[in-house]
């Protein structure tokens, strides 16, 4: 790197503009330069007798960047299956409710499954029902086109959509959807945005069936799920795909699930110099 910069410099470029340890960390890619350094660098090497062509790639003045085209359905699909399949031992996105048993563990999932004994749900159908969607989408990749004439409503009486609770809890919350379009709801699914679970957001599936639904009626379903195991207040967010996952409607349904408690999480240790906190009355 020291012989590099200093063919630089004696090719034109003026001394300290770029040294050695700037390069460094430019290689390693902690930092960047400007697009004028680029430039300069690239006449500098092209004074030390280096074709033109050899170093073009260096010059960023006026280079024109091509915007990254939108994904088609299909290749959202296949990139979000690939990334998805290249975890070891990884299918839930196949079989949506079986990362419970991964997130929790035989004595929830006994727990687990009285939830869903007592609200009426069927999970063999839930399965059954999102196997045949993604299916549906995968071979009809393209095809599902969105509609201005579309609509749905939260009935908020009936839907649950905050809680409070314990960390590490299960839970399962209502929700009741209203068709307010003129377009039949068939074959979607709600997606949720992002991992399906991490220490600070709660568990739910990734996705989870909408029953098929026409004009000026409702469905009722059913979110699984577990808390986070932070004392905060966290949000999921759901948003209607068709089963290709392309968008079928905009906006996004949020669920506030909350594990804050009165006393202060001790589950790391303060860094020195803070005061201990009183016992808790």
């Amino acid at each position: 790197m020291r012989a590099f910069t200093e063919l630089l410099a004696a090719n034109g470029l003026a001394a300290g503009r770029l040294s050695r340890h700037r390069l460094r960390d430019v290689e390693s890619g902690d930092s960047e330069l400007p697009d004028a350094l680029w430039d300069d660098i690239a006449a500098a090497m092209i004074a030390s007798g280096r074709a033109a062509g050899d170093v073009a790639g260096l010059r960023m003045a006026g280079l024109p960047i091509e915007p990254v085209p939108v994904p088609t359905p299909r290749q959202r699909l296949e990139r979000w299956t690939r990334a998805a399949d290249q975890l070891s031992d990884n299918r839930w996105w196949r079989y949506p409710l079986t990362l419970v048993a991964r997130a929790t563990n035989p004595a929830n999932m006994g727990q687990y499954r009285g939830i869903l004994a007592r609200h009426g749900v069927d999970r063999v159908r839930i399965l059954h029902e999102a196997r045949k969607r993604f299916e549906r989408g995968a071979a009809t990749a393209g095809q599902w086109q969105a509609s201005p004439d579309d609509g749905v409503a939260v009935d908020r009486v009936h839907s649950v959509l905050a809680a409070e609770m314990t960390r590490g809890e299960l839970f399962l919350l209502p929700v009741r959807l209203y068709n307010t379009g003129s377009v039949p709801w068939r074959d979607r699914l709600l997606y949720r945005i992002g991992p399906p679970v991490s220490s600070a957001t709660p568990f739910t599936p990734p996705m989870l069936p909408v029953p098929d639904t026409d004009p000026g009626h409702a469905c009722d379903m059913q979110i699984p799920g577990r808390a986070q195991w932070f004392l905060s207040n966290a949000v999921i967010n759901m948003v209607m795909v068709f089963p290709d996952f392309s968008s079928c409607l905009p906006g996004h349904l949020p669920v506030w699930v909350d594990t804050r408690e009165p006393e202060l999480d001790h589950s790391l240790p303060l860094p020195p110099g803070f005061p201990e906190a009183p016992p808790a009355k």
